[in-house]
């Protein structure tokens, strides 16, 4: 979120509310994986992104469990972000 949030030359938070307001229009699609960072799909078919939004509006934001691939290597966080 602060990567987007400066991105958008913004904080963190403003960051986390534009990706919730894609999000909600079916703009995007968030997956939450344990332990990673989350993987984001830009959605370009109109068509498409109504059933994203749809989807999200009862189900929220899509979740999978952690990979049991033992080479499964977690995201590094940001060099500047690491401690």
């Amino acid at each position: 979120m602060a990567h987007l949030g400066a991105r958008l030359h913004a904080s963190q938070t403003t960051g986390r509310r534009r990706l919730a307001a894609l999000e909600r229009a079916g703009l995007i699609e968030v997956t939450e994986r344990s332990g990673a960072w989350p993987s984001i799909r830009v959605i370009f078919d109109a068509d498409e992104a109504a059933d994203v939004a749809d989807t999200y509006a009862r189900e929220g934001r899509r979740r999978t469990e952690p990979c049991e691939d033992p080479s499964h290597i977690p995201a590094l966080r940001a060099r500047n972000d690491r401690r």
